[in-house]
């Protein structure tokens, strides 16, 4: 296939999924949905087939997940979209966070990430510039943020304490700097 034209149809893609807000589900094991069925160095594997859904159908779905099934005669593998999935031990999907585009160091971070010398076609240089991003974003999500997601249970676990709670001054005024803490 044209270079061109495979940049142009991926580029359209991705304007898709940012225009629709789509979240990548991730999926449970094996990591790749296709291979060219070659021998050795020449054999190539990729993850081409994946399910998305936009943040409305997330949450009516929030154990929703794929499963990577087996297909032994056939070059790609078919892919289940499980509504009620169990917990599975496949990489959890790289997110962007909102809370990082709040803090001024993180657009710095972007930028040294993109501007790292990479090497290929066009579109390889694209998946490793985008790559890069993702690795410095999660080491400086560590450094700056800490866990946040478990901070953010742990303050939702206290805010449903206290909501339990008498409605005291005390008690509206732990639940309000609670909220507030939420927030930030």
């Amino acid at each position: 296939m044209d270079e061109s034209l495979s940049t142009s149809s991926s580029r359209c893609f991705q304007n898709f999924i940012y225009n629709v807000s789509a979240i990548d589900l991730g999926f449970c094991d094996p990591r790749f949905t296709w291979t060219n069925k070659r021998v050795g160095w020449a054999n190539i594997r990729e993850r081409l087939d994946r399910g998305i859904c936009n943040v409305d159908w997330q949450s009516l779905f929030p154990k929703a997940g794929v499963k990577h099934l087996t297909a032994p005669n056939s070059d790609h593998l078919p892919i289940l979209l499980d509504t009620n999935m169990e917990v599975c031990s496949g990489p959890r999907p790289f997110q962007f966070e909102v809370m990082w585009v709040r803090d001024n160091s993180s657009k710095e971070v972007v930028q040294k990430a993109w501007d790292i010398p990479v090497e290929g076609s066009q579109s390889s240089k694209l998946v490793q510039k985008c790559q890069n991003v993702r690795k410095e974003l999660i080491s400086w999500n560590k450094l700056v943020f800490g866990f946040a997601k478990s901070r953010i249970q742990e303050i939702e676990e206290l805010i449903c304490k206290v909501q339990s709670l008498d409605p005291s001054q005390e008690n509206l005024e732990m639940e309000a700097s609670l909220n507030l803490e939420l927030n930030e």
